[in-house]
């Protein structure tokens, strides 16, 4: 009689066994799933509390995209010691979900970048203007600014360089104050 009731429980507890083995994948693919999608929905709203597109809503989440310059590094060739140069690095977003550059920062003070705060759709454009002030600055110059994105890599790096020809490289009355 005990072995007939030892079989039974014994029966019992492998059955609860495989049914909660079997069941709890799909409660965590639930939950993950569940968790996933109120990520989404507490970004889905913008700094003013309105909803945004369900794109935006996945580029904010995490989702993944691609960006293309037309250019990665810009020249302006030679200019005088005071000069400012202002040059505009366009994109395309080249992914699949919307594309959110989150920041952009200059290696240096004199060079400021702005950039598209709005979300930029799949295959949209957008650009990064970046100001150069060559005020105190004399010879070659090189200075970069890091983009940070959603897109994959999460970072990259645009390059502004030139030649500043400084005040004792310049001919007239302004250039030797002494005269």
């Amino acid at each position: 009689m005990y072995n007939n009731i030892f079989k039974s429980l014994a029966f019992i507890a492998l059955v609860g066994l495989a049914t909660a083995c079997n069941s709890a994948p799909e409660k965590k693919d639930t939950e993950a799933s569940e968790a996933k999608a109120e990520s989404k929905e507490a970004v889905a709203k913008d700094a003013s509390n309105a909803p945004v597109s369900n794109e935006t809503a996945n580029a904010l989440a995490g989702d993944k995209t691609t960006i293309e310059f037309e250019k990665m590094e810009f020249n302006f060739g030679e200019i005088k010691a005071g000069e400012k140069v202002n040059y505009k690095f366009k994109f395309k977003n080249t992914g699949k979900s919307p594309l959110i550059i989150q920041d952009a920062k200059a290696s240096c003070g004199c060079t400021v970048p702005n950039f598209t705060k709005d979300p930029v759709e799949p295959n949209g454009t957008g650009e990064i203007a970046v100001s150069f002030d060559s005020a105190g600055k004399e010879g070659a110059q090189t200075k970069t600014v890091t983009v940070t994105s959603n897109a994959e890599p999460a970072t990259t790096t645009l390059t502004i360089k030139g030649f500043v020809k400084g005040a004792t490289d310049m001919k007239g009355p302004l250039a030797n104050p002494s005269k």
